[in-house]
């Protein structure tokens, strides 16, 4: 699920490809599960906790924080409970976040690509979380009513994307994200094979 309440563009490009993008657009570049993995620090199955908003005085930012209780470490060393913190959150009766960034409701279970943030708070420096390259590293986990088989589903939540690379003109070219809901068990082996690809690589 993706919030879609009141949009804030995380970044902003306005022309690819020969046509605009809605000036309200977050643009990503979109990466293969390869490059998933290997510029996450964590990847994880969990189930989300508390979510809540808070005011950062330092920063001045409006931000949520995300509770995640893991139940299964596909890449990484990470403790048993960890916090998500992302530029969002809840103003009044309004919701402020970029567009692109994933929504977390308390009982969801999900699987999550993640970068490690360290950061000085109140003299403190504390390890949060990020969701790597917004949407694209998240994917909620739904079981089937009639078989009980566990899906892995991934929403691009309102981003456009676009390839990685420039054409050879300089351009953004966009890309069609796919629709992408396949088996729980599909996924991470998907995941663990990547990984294997990367090992050996750094091994030639």
């Amino acid at each position: 699920m993706c919030m879609r309440i009141c949009y804030i563009s995380a970044f902003l490009i306005l022309a690819a490809a020969g046509r605009p993008f809605p000036a309200e657009a977050t643009v990503l570049p979109f990466k293969d599960l390869n490059a998933m993995v290997a510029e996450s620090t964590v990847i994880l199955r969990g189930r989300v906790g508390e979510v809540r908003s808070a005011y950062d005085e330092n920063e001045r930012r409006l931000y949520t924080y995300v509770e995640i209780t893991v139940e299964k470490r596909l890449k990484g060393d990470v403790q048993d409970h960890i916090v998500l913190r992302q530029i969002a959150g809840r103003s009044g009766d309004r919701l402020i976040v970029p567009v692109g960034t994933p929504e977390f409701i308390a009982g969801e279970e999900v699987v999550l690509f993640l970068r490690r943030i360290p950061i000085t708070q109140y003299g403190d420096e504390r390890v949060f979380f990020t969701v790597h390259n917004l949407a694209q590293g998240k994917y909620a986990v739904e079981t089937d009513a009639k078989t009980g088989e566990k899906f892995a589903r991934f929403s691009p939540c309102g981003a456009d994307f676009v390839k990685p690379q420039p054409s050879t003109a300089g351009r953004l070219e966009p890309v069609e994200a796919p629709a992408v809901r396949l088996p729980l068990k599909e996924l991470e082996a998907k995941i663990a094979a990547a990984q294997a690809d990367i090992e050996a690589a750094k091994k030639r």
